[in-house]
């Protein structure tokens, strides 16, 4: 399928081709905004639209804005036996707290095989759809994004996407793995947890502790009257975070680990200041390797011989004897060193 969201009008060769695929069985979706022009789009994109559309109404224009959320417009009617809306109720919140401020009106004189699937409160149009050839053809009035409303942000918007998605491009009516009815119960594994809670779209949370998990294998969760995404957050024995977790269990860990971390070095601490008098304190923890790492590499020490420095020390003036150095004690001479401070050079 394809969805032309917020497009300008297209040139005449595009438009013949995407109208050639929809009519071999594909799908297509046209959405409004501020790029769409009603002039361009009734001249060459008649043929990709469930009907002709006529200038855009914003209906807070001139409001003040403590009146733009009562003059907002809101879905008050959608065909509950279509399968786009089976997951909603006929006044479900997550598409009837939504608010739209402006939309595309829809040609009255155009006389089409349209069928109007949603409406908003003042009667317009919300969503159309039209047959062409073996594909269909659907037109939202309203943006995708919060250009023109705040649907984007309800709850209700993305299962209503889905399946606008998923009708257009003929996939399965039916649930896909991971994914769940509204209103039907779900059944969650338990395994090895201690504790377990369910986190809702709107924001509720469902716990359930240690006495409703001991000895079973799954818990029932028949809280899921509300179409998105729900979070399932679980712990274990030990207080580690189950895989299905999410983010703040896992912070909660990082925490304790620095906590820890924190602990140690004021052990160490503790115990360099609490050293003999004798011995120097040492630094603990990361500092000593942090010195370590400033430090410069201390050049290798040149060592010189022994026999040579023996030497040194015991020359004596006058004392030639043959086979080597005067006075060198390595090589023979068995007399006394020279007393302190009457060495070759005192005076």
């Amino acid at each position: 399928m394809v969805i032309l969201a917020n497009t300008p009008a297209l040139p005449a060769d595009r438009v013949a081709a995407l109208a050639a695929w929809t009519r071999a069985g594909g799908g297509l979706l046209v959405t409004g905004g501020d790029r769409v022009d009603p002039a361009a789009y009734a001249a060459r994109m008649a043929p990709l639209l469930p009907q002709p559309v006529v200038d855009p109404i914003d209906v807070t224009w001139g409001a003040a804005p403590a009146e733009i959320a009562s003059r907002a417009l809101r879905l008050a009617k959608w065909d509950v036996d279509h399968p786009i809306f089976a997951p909603f109720s006929p006044a479900d919140p997550g598409l009837a707290d939504a608010r739209t401020r402006k939309l595309l009106l829809l040609d009255p004189s155009a006389q089409t095989d349209r069928k109007i699937l949603a409406r908003f409160g003042n009667g317009a149009a919300a969503l159309v759809e039209a047959p062409l050839g073996a594909g269909r053809l659907m037109l939202w009035t309203s943006t995708l994004d919060r250009d023109w409303t705040d649907l984007p942000i309800h709850p209700g918007f993305l299962p209503l996407v889905q399946g606008m998605v998923r009708y257009l491009a003929r996939a399965t009516s039916g649930p896909r793995a991971g994914e769940h009815l509204v209103g039907h119960a779900v059944s969650l594994p338990v395994g090895d947890l201690v504790r377990l809670e369910v986190r809702g779209p709107d924001g509720t949370v469902t716990p359930y502790d240690r006495e409703r998990l001991i000895g079973r294998r799954a818990v029932r969760f028949d809280r899921a009257d509300t179409p998105g995404l729900y979070r399932v957050v679980g712990a274990g024995p030990g207080g580690e975070a189950s895989p299905s977790s999410s983010s703040p269990s896992r912070s909660t860990s990082t925490r304790a680990g620095r906590i820890s971390r924190r602990r140690r070095r004021r052990r160490c601490r503790r115990r360099a200041r609490a050293a003999p008098p004798g011995r120097p304190r040492r630094p603990a923890g990361r500092a000593v390797a942090r010195r370590r790492r400033r430090a410069p590499a201390a050049a290798p020490r040149r060592v010189a011989p022994v026999a040579t420095v023996t030497a040194r020390l015991s020359r004596r003036p006058g004392d030639r004897r043959a086979g080597g150095a005067r006075g060198c004690r390595c090589r023979g001479d068995r007399r006394a060193p020279p007393p302190r401070g009457r060495g070759p050079h005192a005076p």
